[in-house]
């Protein structure tokens, strides 16, 4: 099988400013400057057509892995080979010029990634099309939400689609309606034998799901490299010993009945969720989500809704601890109930 990645010896480090005190702003003494050596001797390689994810705790090298592969950051030494592929980077803040429109910014991108202008317009309409931005994609992308701009990021990378597609923490992107559109278009990739993939993810669900290996990335040295199974088993494992290394939760998936005169609510447990805050809202146009239960521990709830005149709909979000406060999951996929008329 043809390698598509070759990494030997991959060495990173940056130089950071140590936070001057107020004396030495007042005195005019130079900073103090230190290096982090974000990358230590990272070697391996990826054959052509593998799907490969990439974990570890914040600050463990993964990004500035994923963007010295991409040729965004040179490193201080060892080689990153290509072999001749072309490659492209989906980033949320990566790549985009704020003050042009995204029209323009779908061309740059499309430029960057080795495209012709006439390849890039032949695909233009179904990028614009896929990234449902309508007549924003020609406004400035400095006013575009975090979700826009990762929706337009993502349409480009799985329409102009390289030999080497490197995905940074960007798997849900936008509403429950584009997370499925974009699922469907990963994988879509991912089952084209052509194509390599390197996913970046806190998401282990989305990992395992996807990717045939993972590298386990901590303080910038692979720690494990190996069958996906075999290597989110042992980095559960971590997780469970140091809970303050949490970057990410799954979304409780609630099932909803009615019994009793009550909204029985029911959900599995998430794995290292310390307790869990349950939402409700009316299905009403307007109506918001509200919090019935927080800091709840049990896996099932009953509910009385103030009317049984109306359905509602019932959301689960998970919560932990990490060193820095609470890690949140994305609310899950939400029930409808209604009691039952008299």
């Amino acid at each position: 099988m043809k390698t598509a990645i070759s990494v030997t010896n991959l060495r990173v480090r940056y130089d950071t400013a140590r936070k001057r005190s107020l004396l030495n702003l007042l005195t005019k003494r130079g900073e103090k400057i230190r290096q982090i050596e974000a990358l230590q001797g990272v070697s391996f390689e990826i054959p052509k057509g593998e799907i490969v994810g990439i974990i570890g705790s914040n600050g463990s090298g993964k990004s500035t892995l994923l963007r010295t592969l991409a040729g965004l950051i040179a490193p201080n030494s060892g080689q990153v080979n290509l072999h001749g592929q072309a490659v492209s980077l989906l980033s949320l803040g990566t790549g985009f010029i704020s003050d042009l429109s995204g029209h323009d910014n779908i061309i740059l991108s499309g430029l960057s990634m080795g495209f012709s202008k006439k390849e890039i317009m032949e695909k233009y309409d179904s990028i614009v099309e896929f990234s449902e931005l309508g007549e924003a994609i020609e406004r400035p992308v400095k006013t575009y939400s975090s979700g826009m701009y990762s929706k337009l990021a993502f349409s480009i990378a799985v329409t102009l689609r390289t030999d080497i597609l490197l995905v940074d923490e960007v798997l849900s992107v936008g509403d429950a309606h584009f997370r499925e559109k974009s699922r469907n278009a990963m994988l879509e990739i991912i089952n084209d034998n052509r194509r390599t993939v390197v996913i970046v993810s806190h998401n282990l669900a989305e990992i395992k799901n996807l990717c045939s290996r993972v590298i386990w990335l901590e303080k910038g040295k692979i720690n494990e490299i190996g069958h996906t199974d075999v290597v989110l088993d042992k980095y559960h494992l971590h997780l469970a010993k140091d809970p303050g290394l949490l970057t990410y939760l799954e979304p409780p998936a609630v099932t909803v009945r009615t019994a009793d005169g009550k909204i029985h609510l029911e959900w599995k447990p998430v794995e290292n969720a310390e307790d869990y805050r349950v939402y409700r809202k009316e299905m009403v146009a307007g109506s918001q989500w509200s919090p019935i239960a927080d800091r709840y521990a049990g896996h099932a709830y009953d509910d009385v809704p103030p009317s049984a005149e109306i359905a509602y709909l019932y959301t689960i979000r998970a919560r932990a601890t990490n060193k820095v406060g609470n890690v949140w999951s994305q609310p899950g996929v939400a029930g409808k109930g209604q009691l039952q008329k008299n």
